[in-house]
């Protein structure tokens, strides 16, 4: 036990060493405290601690409007946008040379003459990665769960779910680096892998919510699409799903199936990342879609969200854990069994 805790705090100390390490936590600390600068004030919306005040009549402390308007800027700003997308890429930049340098000439051999297996070497350099996105996710959530304590006035502790749903995003495109890292030993090739990989499974997964949205979801929803237009429209009697349009989307499926859900992941925080009910008409609005009120659109908003529901949270989860330990079974056979 306390070798390996020694072996840990070791991967530490290099990951704390590095500059990124800290321009990714400055940039963290910063994206938190700015959410936690904005506070709602009889007059409108305040900024950077009163510094600035912008007058609106609809979002004040004293309506339910305000309440929503400050936890839309987390759910659907902070939450897709930096935690779903700049973090991962910060954090993947930082790591990716853990292993590279760990098995360069020099470096190794320090760790291989203690009596430890490499096994375990490869373990605990790979907690070691994953401890740092918790350091950095932990500091924004913090933040962001004073800002919701003193900006809305109660405790949300469901906010810290960010921690270990942005660690294991972050862990299944990492464990490719890792597995290019130890391959290679070359920190420029296994980041260019990893975030090409990172690409590729972000658009097969779009692609697969895409032609469910069209195969099925609009379908159960009695609505036709107009490809030259764009518009929808709705027609009334049931209609059978399109036996050729169902026979792409089981070949995405099946290509997706064994890749890692990341966006996915990424998404489920705002299953698990729950907020009170404000109580504004507003709640059941996205800012992200149309908000016009014809029953047109209410099928169409209802149909994205069985297309972004379609799969269970299990399903994600076990099918994404199932990639990494697949992957990192075989880095860790490389690293035990190459030569040093």
């Amino acid at each position: 036990m306390i070798q390996t805790v020694t072996l840990l705090m070791d991967s530490l100390r290099m990951v704390l060493a590095r500059k990124l390490f800290w321009v990714s936590v400055i940039i963290s600390a910063l994206i938190g405290v700015i959410y936690l600068s904005i506070s709602l004030v009889p007059e409108g919306v305040s900024f950077l601690f009163g510094a600035y005040i912008f007058e609106n009549t609809l979002f004040t402390s004293e309506t339910q409007e305000g309440e929503w308007f400050y936890i839309i800027i987390f759910t659907n700003f902070i939450n897709r946008y930096w935690l779903g997308s700049g973090a991962l890429l910060l954090a993947l930049i930082t790591t990716v040379s853990v292993f590279p340098e760990f098995t360069k000439n020099g470096a190794i051999e320090v760790s291989l003459s203690k009596p430890v297996s490499r096994v375990k070497l490869f373990i605990v350099k790979y907690i070691g990665c994953l401890l740092f996105v918790v350091l950095q996710t932990g500091l924004f959530a913090l933040l962001a769960f004073i800002a919701v304590y003193l900006r809305l006035g109660y405790l949300n502790w469901s906010l810290f779910w960010v921690v270990g749903v942005i660690t294991f995003a972050f862990s299944l495109i990492h464990c490719v680096q890792v597995l290019v890292g130890v391959i290679t030993r070359s920190s420029l090739v296994a980041l260019l892998c990893g975030v090409l990989f990172w690409a590729m499974v972000w658009l097969v997964q779009v692609t697969e919510q895409t032609m469910y949205l069209n195969t099925y979801a609009v379908v159960e929803e009695k609505m036709d699409i107009d490809w030259k237009t764009g518009t929808m429209s709705g027609y009334d009697e049931d209609r059978a799903v399109d036996d050729q349009a169902a026979g792409y989307y089981d070949l995405i499926r099946k290509a997706s199936l064994p890749l890692p859900k990341v966006r996915d992941v990424t998404l489920s925080a705002d299953r698990l990342v729950v907020f009170r009910d404000s109580g504004s008409v507003l709640e059941q609005i996205d800012l992200l879609e149309s908000i016009e009120k014809n029953d047109i659109q209410k099928k169409s908003q209802r149909a994205e969200r069985r297309a972004r529901e379609r799969n269970s949270t299990s399903y994600i989860m076990l099918s994404s854990l199932a990639f990494e330990f697949v992957v990192l079974m075989i880095g860790c056979w490389i690293f035990v069994r190459k030569d040093y």
